[in-house]
């Protein structure tokens, strides 16, 4: 593990040393001529971790680095398999004024933070962004966040890791994934509704999983299609492990009318988030049910792409 608070102390005394100069002719050269962005550790000593399999082992200090260079086929390598180096073009043209990278406690991630101070073709507007970077990148201020709306925001995490991404009565609109199917996703959604209100100490009754599915998807006599589920002494179960899944996304918006609310989703063809997918609007009705207290009428695509989302699993 590095540790670069000595160098982050070093850099400051230097740079109150150079304002207190008595020649005001004499420039600060140290990001002049380059038009590097300030930040620690610095651009070159980033090269020379990167150069290091000890010191980068996992390649992440190589991504943060490519982002901030605008390396598009560094990106493109390690972002998916999918979007090629000119899908990342835009990414070159942002220009930060700053970043920060630290290394987590463990070792296993960097929290990074950094200011575009110009976007220019990018999805990136000006100001400050912090991400966790490991085999993804994860934001850690998000735009919506479970904090402001509980239950919702890890019901719709789930569900979307899980399948289900564009659907209409009760049935999936298009397929993103063979293995990770709407009715897979269903399946998925029902358990953990069930299993955040037993965390919050409530008493679970006997389960009916086709009463479930009605209350929060609309959807009378499920069926399934998914080779990952099979119908044993009547309910649907998991044919074999399939482990943690998610897709990369994330929720923009969420707006409330009366028991309705409107949540759009931004899908993501790549680890980093950078190079968008689809765009999909989910319309939600509040519920009465204490366990099933959302129903997910339907999830219309808004805005289409080349690229269907990214999955990834551990």
């Amino acid at each position: 593990m590095k540790n670069y608070r000595l160098i982050s102390l070093v850099f400051v005394v230097l740079l109150v040393f150079s304002s207190c100069s008595d020649n005001p002719n004499i420039p600060n050269t140290d990001n002049a001529q380059t038009n590097e962005p300030i930040g620690i550790p610095s651009i070159s000593e980033l090269h020379t971790i990167t150069q290091s399999s000890f010191d980068d082992p996992f390649g992440y200090y190589a991504s943060v680095l490519a982002f901030l260079e605008g390396d598009t086929e560094e990106l493109a390598l390690r972002g998916s398999d999918d979007p090629e180096a000119a899908d990342y073009s835009h990414i070159g043209t942002i220009e930060f004024s700053s970043y920060e990278i630290t290394e987590s406690e463990t070792g296993s991630s960097l929290e990074f933070s950094f200011v575009v101070s110009n976007g220019g073709d990018s999805m990136f507007e000006p100001g400050e962004y912090h991400y966790n970077v490991w085999e993804t990148w994860t934001p850690t201020e998000p735009k919506i966040s479970s904090e402001q709306y509980g239950d919702l925001v890890q019901l719709i995490d789930w569900m979307t890791g899980n399948g289900c991404i564009s659907w209409e009565n009760g049935k999936s609109t298009s397929l993103y994934h063979d293995a990770y199917t709407f009715d897979f996703g269903v399946n998925r959604a029902v358990g953990r509704a069930r299993g955040i209100y037993a965390e919050k100490g409530g008493e679970l009754p006997e389960f009916d999983f086709d009463d479930a599915v009605y209350k929060m998807f609309c959807v009378k006599d499920f069926s399934s299609t998914s080779e990952y589920l099979a119908f044993e002494n009547g309910k649907w179960t998991e044919t074999q492990y399939i482990g943690d899944i998610n897709v990369m996304h994330t929720i923009l918006d969420i707006r409330e009318n009366g028991d309705y609310m409107e949540v759009d989703v931004q899908y993501y063809a790549d680890m980093f988030r950078m190079i968008p997918s689809i765009k999909t609007t989910i319309y939600v009705r509040k519920t009465d049910d204490p366990i099933y207290k959302f129903c997910f009428e339907k999830s219309i695509i808004v805005e289409s792409s080349e690229y269907d989302p990214m999955w990834w699993a551990l």
